[in-house]
């Protein structure tokens, strides 16, 4: 043990906290912090020098100080996106609202039903994180919390009915309508527009599961009256040997089982949308015609 464990090591919690409650355990974490043993995460909220002081700490001390604390946005979305970065931990509080590094106070409240516990500590469910992570993530924080299964389309339409009339839930309204296809990426979330306004007449299916001998896989668009299938692409996707052959070995099977699987380029469906829409309509008739469907029942005039 270092001689700062040592020292408080009558103080110091399972959770690895320092939480003073007498007069005399007071003046010893002062006399600790003045040597530098010991260092504050909140007030009245102390860990051992050697701690690191990151996200997840911050959060957790949150409980010693305000059970009633709600943690949202990026620290509430940590629970189902790791990566996300969060700059500092926002989180509702009552009573006094002093500043403190690594904290963001806000007044906001939200209904019992929009959140969860989570180790102890209140949070944003994950639907409420998501749209809450749409002011600085846009659509990207719809198709991230949908892919990695976090929420569904309804759980979001839930959040934005219980808020809604408070600020940027306008916004919110608009983003949920153009998720509707449930897309899982800013580039399917383009092709999906592309393909609305293509004019299709044929029910379509986003995420659509076929069993493949290799496993199950989700087909980005499909038609399975036509058995068509549209997949969309960015170059980082197939930049690495394992990523091409498996895209490869997956084609084959679907192709054994009658689908035509047609691939885009994530950057020809961002930047060239008429020609994106001129060639779904086409290849959605040359494929209608293999099935001997009149263009007229699958596409609208144009």
């Amino acid at each position: 043990m270092t001689r700062g464990v040592e020292r408080f090591a009558d103080l110091i919690r399972p959770d690895g906290f320092i939480v003073p409650t007498t007069r005399r355990d007071h003046q010893r974490v002062r006399r600790g912090l003045a040597r530098g043993e010991l260092v504050s995460v909140l007030p009245g909220v102390h860990v051992l020098a050697a701690t690191t002081v990151d996200t997840t700490v911050r959060i957790n001390a949150l409980r010693h100080v305000d059970p009633d604390a709600v943690v949202v946005g990026a620290a509430a979305a940590l629970v189902w996106w790791p990566e996300v970065e969060v700059p500092v931990v926002e989180a509702t509080r009552r009573g006094q609202r002093r500043a403190v590094t690594g904290y963001r106070w806000t007044k906001a409240r939200f209904p019992d039903e929009l959140v969860v516990e989570h180790g102890g500590v209140r949070m944003a469910s994950p639907a409420l994180s998501t749209l809450q992570l749409t002011g600085v993530h846009g659509g990207n924080a719809v198709d991230e919390a949908l892919r990695r299964r976090a929420c569904t389309l309804h759980d979001l339409w839930v959040v934005h009915d219980l808020l809604v009339g408070r600020r940027g839930t306008r916004a919110w309204r608009d983003l949920l309508h153009d998720s509707r296809d449930e897309p899982w990426s800013p580039a399917e979330r383009i092709f999906h527009r592309r393909y609305r306004e293509a004019g299709c007449l044929v029910a379509h299916q986003t995420n659509y599961p076929v069993a493949l001998d290799s496993g199950l896989v989700f087909l980005d668009l499909a038609i399975p009256d036509l058995q068509l299938s549209f997949e969309v692409d960015g170059y980082e996707t197939h930049k690495q040997k394992g990523a091409f052959e498996w895209d490869r070995d997956r084609g084959t099977q679907l192709a054994g089982l009658n689908w035509h699987e047609v691939r885009w380029a994530a950057s020809f469906v961002m930047f060239q949308g008429a020609a994106t829409r001129r060639r779904i309509r086409a290849i959605i008739a040359a494929r209608a015609a293999v099935f001997g469907i009149p263009v007229g029942e699958v596409l609208r005039p144009e």
